[in-house]
């Protein structure tokens, strides 16, 4: 697929570029991605070392560093000095998530933009198109499964179609394709799963619990954190019928898919 610069966001800087799917998806470049993996848990990095580790060229390293700038990352240093990341680092992206989920349905799977019109819009696009291309069931069946990231989404929709915009940096934008081999009937239960997924997730970082409100709201401290919706679309193969695509939204922003 072909790559074009990005010129309607010239503040970003170089290393993002919009993939031509939609005029309001901007992709993450993976030489950001491998940037910024090649920074972290290390002190200063020279400019020919980080240059090579993100498959740039080494007179290009400045570049690395405006891009992440750009993504909300402190990257101190220069070309003579050498580079180092400051904080922590709270990007998800491919690059730096691939290791944590290594060995589950959802490697090699993840795409991450800097903004974008909806995730769940993308993953429904997704999985309608492979399931036109696909006519072998066991093999579109498989498991298997990819997540759409975002730092910001511009045309999100919530419960009754609610309008859904969430600010760059503000939240986490994300939606996940699945394949379950359910009955159109059964689909709804993804949405308590996805809910417990979520609540579970933020324990294990914090060790705070949420709580479900009926049905796509998770609460803390009796306020809303996360927003979810959900949607599918069935095919038959043979006698056997299933939701190809149950994707889920969320976020940590405040009143769309991202809270």
């Amino acid at each position: 697929m072909p790559i074009a610069p990005l010129h309607a966001r010239a503040e970003v800087g170089w290393g993002l570029y919009t993939f031509p799917m939609t005029e309001q998806n901007v992709q993450t470049d993976a030489r950001l991605g491998r940037a910024l993996v090649a920074l972290q848990n290390r002190g200063i990095v020279s400019s020919k070392d980080w240059a090579a580790a993100a498959g740039v060229a080494e007179g290009d390293a400045w570049r690395l560093a405006k891009g992440l700038r750009a993504l909300g990352l402190e990257v101190e240093g220069s070309a003579a000095e050498g580079w180092r990341l400051e904080g922590e680092v709270d990007l998800p992206l491919p690059e730096v998530l691939e290791p944590k989920i290594a060995g589950t349905i959802f490697a090699g799977g993840v795409r991450h933009f800097v903004t974008i019109g909806s995730t769940n819009a993308e993953a429904m696009r997704a999985g309608m198109a492979e399931l036109a291309v696909n006519s072998d069931a066991s093999e579109f069946f498989r498991p298997r499964g990819a997540v759409w990231l975002a730092e910001e989404q511009t045309a999100g929709k919530g419960r009754a179609g609610h309008v859904w915009k969430s600010d760059p940096g503000d939240g986490i934008c994300c939606s996940a394709l699945l394949r379950p081999k359910l009955s159109p009937t059964d689909a709804i239960t993804l949405s308590l799963v996805a809910g417990l997924a979520v609540v579970e997730a933020v324990h294990e970082v914090t060790g705070l619990w949420g709580d479900l409100r009926w049905p796509n709201d998770v609460l803390m401290g009796g306020k809303k954190f996360c927003g979810r919706t959900g949607g599918g679309a069935a095919a038959v193969a043979g006698s056997r019928a299933g939701p190809p695509a149950g994707w889920r939204g969320r976020g940590a922003a405040a009143d769309s898919a991202t809270v």
